[in-house]
Protein backbone atom coordinates (compact mmCIF):
# COMPACT_ATOMS: atom_id res chain seq x y z
CA UNK A 1 0.00 0.00 0.00
CA UNK A 2 1.38 3.28 -0.66
CA UNK A 3 2.67 5.56 2.01
CA UNK A 4 -0.33 8.56 2.80
CA UNK A 5 0.40 10.75 5.08
CA UNK A 6 -3.62 11.04 6.76
CA UNK A 7 -6.31 9.05 7.02
CA UNK A 8 -8.30 11.52 4.99
CA UNK A 9 -6.15 10.68 2.28
CA UNK A 10 -6.48 7.18 2.47
CA UNK A 11 -10.39 7.66 2.49
CA UNK A 12 -9.79 10.08 -0.65
CA UNK A 13 -7.80 7.35 -2.36
CA UNK A 14 -10.67 4.33 -1.66
CA UNK A 15 -13.38 6.97 -2.38
CA UNK A 16 -11.67 7.66 -5.92
CA UNK A 17 -10.57 3.98 -6.75
CA UNK A 18 -14.35 2.82 -6.29
CA UNK A 19 -15.35 5.65 -8.66
CA UNK A 20 -13.34 4.77 -10.96
CA UNK A 21 -14.36 1.42 -11.18
CA UNK A 22 -18.06 2.74 -11.94
CA UNK A 23 -17.03 4.47 -15.08
CA UNK A 24 -19.01 2.58 -18.43
CA UNK A 25 -16.40 1.06 -20.75
CA UNK A 26 -17.63 1.14 -24.63
CA UNK A 27 -19.51 4.22 -23.77
CA UNK A 28 -19.76 5.52 -27.59
CA UNK A 29 -21.75 2.44 -28.85
CA UNK A 30 -25.34 0.96 -27.93
CA UNK A 31 -25.08 -1.72 -25.35
CA UNK A 32 -27.95 -3.61 -23.48
CA UNK A 33 -26.55 -3.27 -20.63
CA UNK A 34 -23.69 -1.45 -18.43
CA UNK A 35 -19.97 -2.56 -18.86
CA UNK A 36 -17.96 -1.19 -16.13
CA UNK A 37 -14.48 -0.90 -15.57
CA UNK A 38 -14.49 -2.94 -11.97
CA UNK A 39 -16.62 -6.24 -13.92
CA UNK A 40 -13.80 -6.10 -16.36
CA UNK A 41 -11.37 -6.09 -13.91
CA UNK A 42 -12.98 -8.80 -12.60
CA UNK A 43 -13.43 -11.09 -15.71
CA UNK A 44 -9.48 -10.20 -16.56
CA UNK A 45 -8.39 -11.34 -12.92
CA UNK A 46 -10.80 -14.59 -13.74
CA UNK A 47 -9.56 -15.62 -16.90
CA UNK A 48 -5.98 -15.47 -16.03
CA UNK A 49 -6.87 -17.71 -12.58
CA UNK A 50 -8.75 -20.15 -14.98
CA UNK A 51 -5.73 -20.26 -17.35
CA UNK A 52 -2.97 -20.33 -15.46
CA UNK A 53 -3.22 -19.43 -11.70
CA UNK A 54 0.15 -19.72 -11.05
CA UNK A 55 1.02 -16.21 -12.44
CA UNK A 56 -1.50 -13.98 -10.30
CA UNK A 57 0.85 -12.85 -8.01
CA UNK A 58 0.10 -9.52 -5.81
CA UNK A 59 1.79 -7.36 -8.79
CA UNK A 60 -0.07 -8.67 -11.36
CA UNK A 61 -3.20 -8.53 -8.75
CA UNK A 62 -2.78 -4.79 -8.40
CA UNK A 63 -2.26 -4.07 -12.38
CA UNK A 64 -5.57 -5.83 -13.50
CA UNK A 65 -7.36 -4.36 -11.00
CA UNK A 66 -6.12 -0.68 -11.45
CA UNK A 67 -4.89 -0.76 -15.29
CA UNK A 68 -8.84 1.12 -15.92
CA UNK A 69 -9.36 3.11 -12.81
CA UNK A 70 -8.06 6.11 -14.18
CA UNK A 71 -10.69 6.54 -16.69
CA UNK A 72 -12.09 8.02 -13.75
CA UNK A 73 -9.72 11.17 -14.61
CA UNK A 74 -9.14 10.58 -18.19
CA UNK A 75 -12.22 9.43 -19.53
CA UNK A 76 -12.19 5.97 -21.36
CA UNK A 77 -10.99 7.49 -24.91
CA UNK A 78 -12.37 5.53 -27.89
CA UNK A 79 -9.61 3.42 -29.52
CA UNK A 80 -10.14 4.46 -32.96
CA UNK A 81 -9.32 7.96 -31.46
CA UNK A 82 -5.99 6.87 -30.21
CA UNK A 83 -5.14 4.73 -33.50
CA UNK A 84 -5.64 8.07 -35.55
CA UNK A 85 -3.31 10.08 -33.14
CA UNK A 86 -0.90 7.97 -32.13
CA UNK A 87 1.15 10.30 -30.24
CA UNK A 88 -1.91 11.32 -28.40
CA UNK A 89 -2.62 8.02 -27.22
CA UNK A 90 1.19 7.52 -26.02
CA UNK A 91 0.34 10.99 -24.20
CA UNK A 92 -3.08 9.45 -22.69
CA UNK A 93 -1.79 6.25 -21.85
CA UNK A 94 1.42 7.87 -19.72
CA UNK A 95 -1.27 10.03 -17.87
CA UNK A 96 -3.16 6.54 -16.77
CA UNK A 97 0.43 5.22 -15.76
CA UNK A 98 0.92 7.77 -13.37
CA UNK A 99 -2.18 7.76 -11.77
CA UNK A 100 -1.99 4.27 -11.02
CA UNK A 101 0.92 4.52 -9.62
CA UNK A 102 0.00 7.69 -7.25
CA UNK A 103 -3.05 4.81 -6.17
CA UNK A 104 -0.77 2.10 -5.92
CA UNK A 105 3.16 2.62 -5.89
CA UNK A 106 3.19 -0.06 -8.48
CA UNK A 107 4.88 -0.28 -11.85
CA UNK A 108 3.71 -2.31 -15.10
CA UNK A 109 7.71 -2.79 -15.15
CA UNK A 110 7.06 -5.37 -12.07
CA UNK A 111 5.73 -7.50 -14.06
CA UNK A 112 7.10 -10.57 -16.24
CA UNK A 113 6.68 -10.14 -19.63
CA UNK A 114 4.51 -13.45 -19.73
CA UNK A 115 2.14 -11.40 -17.25
CA UNK A 116 2.01 -8.73 -19.47
CA UNK A 117 0.97 -11.00 -22.27
CA UNK A 118 -1.11 -12.74 -20.52
CA UNK A 119 -3.13 -9.51 -19.41
CA UNK A 120 -3.41 -8.51 -22.41
CA UNK A 121 -4.93 -11.44 -24.03
CA UNK A 122 -7.03 -11.61 -21.49
CA UNK A 123 -8.11 -8.21 -21.38
CA UNK A 124 -9.10 -8.84 -25.09
CA UNK A 125 -10.60 -12.17 -24.20
CA UNK A 126 -12.94 -10.09 -22.11
CA UNK A 127 -13.41 -7.70 -24.68
CA UNK A 128 -14.67 -10.01 -27.01
CA UNK A 129 -16.53 -12.51 -24.39
CA UNK A 130 -18.31 -8.88 -24.03
CA UNK A 131 -19.09 -8.30 -27.89
CA UNK A 132 -20.51 -11.86 -28.31
CA UNK A 133 -22.74 -11.69 -24.93
CA UNK A 134 -24.18 -8.35 -26.96
CA UNK A 135 -24.82 -10.10 -29.84
CA UNK A 136 -26.34 -12.94 -28.35
CA UNK A 137 -28.66 -10.38 -27.25
CA UNK A 138 -29.66 -9.43 -30.22
CA UNK A 139 -27.10 -6.41 -30.33
CA UNK A 140 -25.28 -6.15 -33.34
CA UNK A 141 -23.54 -2.83 -33.22
CA UNK A 142 -20.35 -4.33 -31.58
CA UNK A 143 -19.47 -6.39 -34.79
CA UNK A 144 -16.55 -4.65 -35.85
CA UNK A 145 -15.11 -4.22 -32.45
CA UNK A 146 -15.36 -8.22 -31.93
CA UNK A 147 -14.03 -8.57 -35.27
CA UNK A 148 -10.57 -6.27 -34.08
CA UNK A 149 -10.55 -7.85 -30.99
CA UNK A 150 -10.86 -11.59 -32.69
CA UNK A 151 -7.87 -10.91 -35.15
CA UNK A 152 -5.57 -9.56 -32.06
CA UNK A 153 -6.15 -12.70 -30.04
CA UNK A 154 -5.30 -14.30 -33.21
CA UNK A 155 -2.03 -12.99 -33.61
CA UNK A 156 -0.57 -12.88 -30.20
CA UNK A 157 2.48 -14.97 -29.34
CA UNK A 158 0.73 -16.20 -25.94
CA UNK A 159 -2.01 -17.89 -27.78
CA UNK A 160 -0.01 -20.67 -28.84
CA UNK A 161 1.87 -20.69 -26.09
CA UNK A 162 1.87 -23.55 -23.26
CA UNK A 163 0.45 -23.57 -19.85
CA UNK A 164 0.18 -26.54 -17.19
CA UNK A 165 1.29 -29.12 -20.27
CA UNK A 166 -0.81 -27.85 -23.01
CA UNK A 167 -1.16 -24.87 -25.70
CA UNK A 168 -3.22 -22.09 -24.09
CA UNK A 169 -5.22 -21.90 -27.30
CA UNK A 170 -6.13 -25.79 -26.54
CA UNK A 171 -7.31 -24.84 -22.94
CA UNK A 172 -9.68 -22.22 -24.18
CA UNK A 173 -11.15 -24.09 -26.31
CA UNK A 174 -12.00 -26.68 -24.35
CA UNK A 175 -12.57 -24.49 -21.55
CA UNK A 176 -15.79 -23.09 -24.12
CA UNK A 177 -16.70 -26.45 -25.35
CA UNK A 178 -18.21 -27.21 -22.14
CA UNK A 179 -20.38 -24.50 -21.55
CA UNK A 180 -23.37 -24.03 -24.61
CA UNK A 181 -23.54 -20.53 -24.63
CA UNK A 182 -19.47 -20.49 -25.68
CA UNK A 183 -19.19 -22.92 -27.72
CA UNK A 184 -19.90 -20.97 -31.00
CA UNK A 185 -16.92 -18.66 -29.41
CA UNK A 186 -15.11 -22.11 -29.21
CA UNK A 187 -15.84 -22.32 -33.17
CA UNK A 188 -14.48 -19.37 -34.27
CA UNK A 189 -11.50 -19.33 -32.08
CA UNK A 190 -10.83 -23.66 -33.61
CA UNK A 191 -10.84 -22.02 -36.80
CA UNK A 192 -7.07 -20.86 -37.06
Amino acid sequence: MPDKETIEEIAQTIIDVRAGGRVDRLHTVHKTRPYSVAEHSWNIWMLIHQLDPSVLDIHLTQYIMFHDVAEHWVGDVPAPVKWMNPAMGHEYALMESEIAHKLTNFHREELSEYQHELFKFCDMLDLLLFCREEEWRGNRELQGIQARAFDYLKNRNIYWKEVSGAPLRDQIIECFSRNPITRELRDLLDTR
